[in-house]
């Protein structure tokens, strides 16, 4: 199976110590987007993926190699906690804040590592109190983008921005103009049914005329039959 090359959008990086107004944004670029529907062709020396790092003003960046996660074996399907701990990373990479309903943070420190956290207390089982403790400690180490590739950087960055901002505006368009459409459809039903209620009273009112005025006439016959009794 190929793995086709896609980027996340950019996501919120929470700062382990908060300084000002300071905000990180992440978005990664993934090569082995398939590491789970596909892992018996993952190798130790696999890039999975590129992490780029900014906070407006300056970048940093790494590539994931899956040795940095799972050591120097080949990735083993059966191995139930290298899966659940790789889902873990690859959540908190896609922008998840939960992970197999458990909540989770994804956080940089002033050395520019991404800290991978799984939060609350672990259970009793031995793969929960596992699996918090190596993701607890499991760290990227990003590293400073050269200013010849800063513009490339700016570049990227900004046409994600750009089409997260086109992608907004088109939904938000097309949301317009789908309630446009359903209020439009609704006037024509509301004229519809309002000129079917004129029609219905308007005959209302013809059948009641004529009952009216039979009941007239047989009232006015009544009462010439009791003015010859008399």
């Amino acid at each position: 199976m190929t793995d086709k090359v896609c980027s996340t959008r950019l996501f919120r990086v929470e700062p382990e110590v908060i300084i000002g107004s300071l905000e990180f944004y992440c978005q990664t670029t993934w090569y082995k987007p398939n590491i789970f529907t596909d892992p018996e062709n993952l190798f130790p020396d696999d890039v999975i993926c590129e992490v780029k790092l900014t906070d407006c003003i300056n970048y940093w960046e790494a590539k994931v190699i899956a040795s940095q996660i799972m050591g120097n074996t080949t990735f083993n399907a059966s191995n139930d906690f290298n899966n659940k701990r790789l889902r873990v990373i690859q959540g908190l990479l896609s922008g998840q804040r939960e992970v197999d309903n458990r909540p989770c943070r994804l956080s940089v420190n002033s050395q520019h590592e991404l800290l991978f956290t799984v939060e609350g207390r672990a259970d009793s089982s031995k793969y929960e109190e596992h699996l918090v403790a190596v993701v607890d400690i499991w760290k990227l180490q990003l590293h400073p983008v050269r200013s010849q590739s800063l513009s490339i950087v700016w570049g990227e960055l900004l046409n994600n921005v750009i089409e997260q901002t086109n992608f907004a505006e088109r939904l938000n368009a097309e949301s317009m103009k789908t309630l446009q459409e359903k209020v439009e459809c609704s006037t024509k039903r509301i004229d519809a049914l309002n000129r079917a209620t004129a029609k219905l009273e308007k005959k209302l009112i013809a059948k009641f005329s004529v009952v009216l005025n039979s009941k007239k006439k047989k009232i006015k016959e009544l009462q010439k039959l009791l003015e010859i009794q008399e």
